[in-house]
C-alpha cells in the first residue's frame, strides 16, 4: 500500500497522487505508472457523527433546539407528507 510508512495524511497523499497522475498524463508517459491498478491509497477515515439524544435536545435552549429539529427532522417531515 502506498503511504504505509508515510508521515502524510491519507487525504494529502491522495492529492499528491492525483497531481502526479496529471503530470505524467501531460508528459504522455505510457503506460502511466501512477494509474496502475496496483497503486493503492490508504482510506480516508472520517469520524462517525453521533446525533444528540432526545434528552440532550430537550435540555438545550429553544434556539438550539429549533436548529436540531430543522437539521434532523426535515427528512421525516418530508416523508410523512407522502
Amino acid at each position: 500500500m502506498l503511504g504505509a510508512n508515510s508521515d502524510l495524511a491519507p487525504s494529502s497523499l491522495g492529492r499528491y497522487i492525483v497531481t502526479l497522475r496529471q503530470v505524467l498524463d501531460f508528459a504522455e508517459v505510457e503506460p502511466n505508472p501512477a494509474r496502475d491498478k496496483r497503486v493503492k491509497l490508504p482510506r480516508v477515515e472520517s469520524p462517525e457523527i453521533e446525533p444528540p439524544s432526545g434528552e440532550q435536545v430537550e435540555a438545550s435552549s429553544p434556539t438550539s433546539r429549533s436548529v436540531v429539529v430543522f437539521r434532523c427532522g426535515t427528512r421525516a417531515d418530508r416523508d410523512a407528507g407522502r
